[in-house]
């Protein structure tokens, strides 16, 4: 990648990354740095568990890291959770498909639609506002479209806590 330095050292047994980009390159390109490092250094044991990103002005961001990696054996090719849910699910895509957009739209146990969204997708992870919902069964309908137009439909029911 150009207009990035990459630093990585081992310290009390934990192993850091220092990513400095010049050009206000995107965080998801740049963790693709780690993730490449790791696969080709999979002897080493690692767990990651913080991430923080800062900007040339000082400013310190908190990132919070899952690993979904127990998702990419599933047939599915979209996953919600989690299910049963309190207020936020995540849809988690197939990690091969390049996702522009992803339409949802709830159904009631009646088959009526209560809430419908369109996202702008962010990456493979998304977050999906469901807190408005009542306790309840729920049908979930996610529509997704790759960047080559490919059109991928899946249901999923969802418990509403």
């Amino acid at each position: 990648m150009d207009n990035v330095t990459v630093v990585n050292f081992v310290e009390d047994g934990k192993r850091t990354f220092l990513m400095y980009s010049f050009n206000n390159q995107p965080i998801d390109e740049l963790t693709d740095v780690i993730f490449d490092y790791l696969d080709l250094n999979d002897g080493d044991e690692f767990e990651i568990r913080d991430m923080t990103a800062g900007t040339k002005n000082g400013l310190l961001l908190n990132l919070k890291y899952s690993d979904e990696s127990f998702f990419d054996g599933s047939e599915n090719i979209i996953q919600i959770y989690p299910n049963p849910a309190v207020s936020n699910v995540n849809l988690l895509t197939d990690i091969t498909k390049k996702v522009e957009t992803i339409e949802v739209d709830v159904f009631n146990v009646l088959g009526i639609s209560v809430y419908q969204t369109k996202i702008d997708a962010i990456g493979r992870l998304n977050d999906l506002d469901v807190s408005m919902l009542s306790s309840g069964v729920y049908t979930v309908r996610v529509r997704m479209i790759t960047g080559n137009n490919e059109e991928i439909i899946n249901v999923h029911k969802l418990i509403k806590k």
